[in-house]
């Protein structure tokens, strides 16, 4: 049986930028020995964390001061930052399963958030196995994130920041991300207030991305078994030739921000919400095991398209943080996001005010 990759989370790796320990890679085939419902179960329970804290991601590190910028000031902001696993979403159910049996007593396994080892599951049919795969293990509890943006001052006590990745493109992958945030100064429209020694700004912040990979190896029909003699092998097998994976995100963040500068150090806080998807699907055609025919051979199902995945979520994140100025134009801070994938995060910037 040829060695196929879990690339899911390499390919995330890859997208990031940045190495971690998502690019560790798995045996995807084991997927599609399971049967249309359980590869839905077992791919939506394990990638959950994935979809939750990618997304969440993309809406953090917008902002590490509420003052906004002189007419044509700017700066250029890179942050690299952790969401947090919580523990609900370390394990997944398996009590789904309607084809797989778990060994008696065992109900759930990692997510790729979670730690350990998979759980064997396997296919019996009339009291003989016909599979056995075990799930994959748990990862990292830290799902990462890499933010770079360029922001420039406007009239009105505006700033308008972007992130732009261009479409990058190879035989194999095309990637490419978007994002444009706004932050406004709202304390110089507050009587009184606008003469006390501290900044407030509202900010709004949207980011998309999307990333398709091609498969060099298709999963084919003698993946699915020990024994290339168990099954029908369809006639035409270049349909499974077009194997890959598509993935689109994006998140809007809206944040109330309040900072106070203290000659070189600036501590800050922000309240707001954040609203994300995550979508990821399987793309071309992918065999799947069917019923046993009469020769006692099992059909081969061709699966289109075959798991989509949606993961949305709205938390509300209370953001506490601070900026240290360096050398007059040169900037680090540091900041932890508490929301439902909880968010830790640095960075570094050069900035003309």
């Amino acid at each position: 049986m040829k060695n196929k990759r879990f690339l899911i989370f390499g390919t995330l790796g890859l997208l990031l930028s940045i190495p971690t320990m998502l690019s560790a890679q798995n045996d995807i085939t084991n997927l599609f020995k399971a049967g249309v419902t359980d590869i839905q179960t077992l791919a939506q329970g394990y990638i959950k964390p994935v979809g939750y804290g990618f997304a969440d991601g993309l809406g953090t590190n917008w902002y590490n001061t509420a003052a906004t910028h002189k007419v044509l000031g700017f700066d250029i902001t890179v942050g690299v930052g952790g969401l947090l696993v919580p523990s609900s979403d370390k394990t997944f159910s398996l009590l789904g399963l309607t084809t797989l049996q778990a060994p008696a007593g065992v109900t759930t396994a990692p997510t790729i958030g979670g730690k350990g080892d998979g759980v064997p599951l396997k296919l019996v049919e009339n009291g003989k196995t016909i599979v056995e795969f075990t799930t994959p293990k748990g990862v990292t509890p830290v799902i990462p994130a890499v933010n770079a943006q360029i922001t420039i001052g406007l009239p009105l006590g505006n700033d308008l920041s972007f992130r732009f990745v261009p479409n990058i493109h190879n035989n194999s992958y095309k990637v490419g991300l978007w994002g444009i945030g706004l932050k406004h100064n709202i304390k110089q429209w507050i009587p009184v207030v606008k003469l006390l020694p501290f900044d407030a700004a509202v900010m709004v912040g949207y980011t998309h991305v999307n990333f398709d990979y091609s498969f060099k190896n298709s999963i084919m029909p003698d993946d699915l078994v020990s024994d290339p003699n168990m099954i029908n092998e369809p006639s035409d097998l270049s349909i499974f030739y077009n194997q890959g994976m598509r993935l689109s995100a994006n998140s809007l963040m809206a944040n109330i921000i309040v900072s106070k500068r203290l000659l070189f150090f600036t501590p800050y806080v922000g309240f707001g919400v954040t609203s994300s998807n995550f979508d990821f699907n399987f793309t071309g055609n992918y065999p799947s095991l069917g019923e046993l025919a009469s020769n006692n051979k099992y059909n081969i199902n061709t699966l289109v398209d075959p798991i989509p995945l949606h993961y949305s979520s709205f938390s509300p994140g209370l953001t506490v943080g601070f900026r240290l100025k360096i050398l007059w134009i040169f900037a680090f801070h540091a900041q932890y996001t508490l929301q439902q994938y909880s968010a830790a995060s640095v960075g570094f910037g050069i900035n003309i005010r």
